[in-house]
């Protein structure tokens, strides 16, 4: 049996790029504060004035609640329903992370933020990838040319990103040879417009979880360049690796470059 769920807050744009599927199923709702999405849910709404707004004869079996950088209408932490909370970006955040999790039923972080959350003695949380490709993305483009030999597109901060920063460093002195290109705030699509003009991208996580930038990478139609300690990506990636050398090079016993071992 497939559940109803409320889904934020979020945005209009990210509703539309990531749950448009459940969304007209009618099996998810995605609510924001300013009811520009499915449903308007105030901070200080409870939960009688909640249900007198949705859809007549429907009702949510669980909450999900998108946490990072965002505000929980505080009734909601009341609800009468189990509340699974997605904890992105936690390194960010963890300062109201800690006082969060254990109020939901079921949290969903990447790996090290799981170990990190058990080890202040939140049990509930499990290992998911919260970072899926949007919608945009998967849709049929024109094909372009690709005059970028090597990119990279994010967040540049060294207060957050210091070890990335070093890598682009060494990036950037490429550029004497090929054509490189390094960008941030960069977003929609200017964003899509760069990814599928380049033949590189350049990744570097920081917390060794599969980001957004991997996946969109790969759906871009570009070869990603990640660090080679990341946690999760091989998750994603190997498996495709595997069928692709079984069908093109049964012959040939290919060792690719990901880390057969066992962790």
């Amino acid at each position: 049996m497939t559940r109803r769920y409320l889904f934020g807050p979020v945005t209009a744009d990210f509703a539309r790029e990531n749950l448009e599927v459940h969304r007209e199923s009618g099996h998810c709702l995605c609510f924001d504060a300013e009811g520009k999405t499915d449903l308007r849910i105030g901070p200080d709404d409870d939960w009688e004035t909640i249900c007198g707004r949705l859809p007549s004869g429907w009702q949510p079996d669980f909450a999900m609640l998108y946490l990072q950088y965002a505000c929980i209408p505080r009734k909601l932490w009341s609800a009468p329903v189990p509340l699974i909370g997605l904890a992105g970006d936690w390194n960010l955040q963890w300062h109201g992370y800690r006082r969060l999790l254990p109020r939901c039923e079921l949290v969903l972080t990447d790996a090290a933020g799981a170990e990190a959350g058990r080890r202040e003695g939140v049990g509930h949380l499990e290992v998911a990838n919260l970072f899926g490709c949007e919608k945009s993305f998967l849709e049929p483009a024109p094909e372009v040319e690709r005059d970028i030999d090597i990119l990279f597109v994010g967040n540049v901060h060294p207060a957050v990103q210091r070890e990335r920063l070093r890598w682009l460093g060494r990036i950037a002195r490429l550029g004497e040879r090929w054509r490189v290109q390094i960008h941030s705030g960069v977003f929609g699509p200017a964003y899509r417009s760069l990814m599928r003009r380049a033949r590189i991208v350049f990744n570097r996580s920081i917390r060794g979880e599969c980001n957004l930038r991997a996946i969109e990478s790969a759906a871009a139609g570009a070869l990603l360049f990640q660090e080679a300690g990341n946690r999760e990506r091989n998750k994603f990636f190997q498996s495709y690796a595997e069928s692709f050398s079984k069908v093109y090079f049964p012959h040939l016993r290919i060792r690719n470059h990901f880390d057969r071992r066992k962790p």
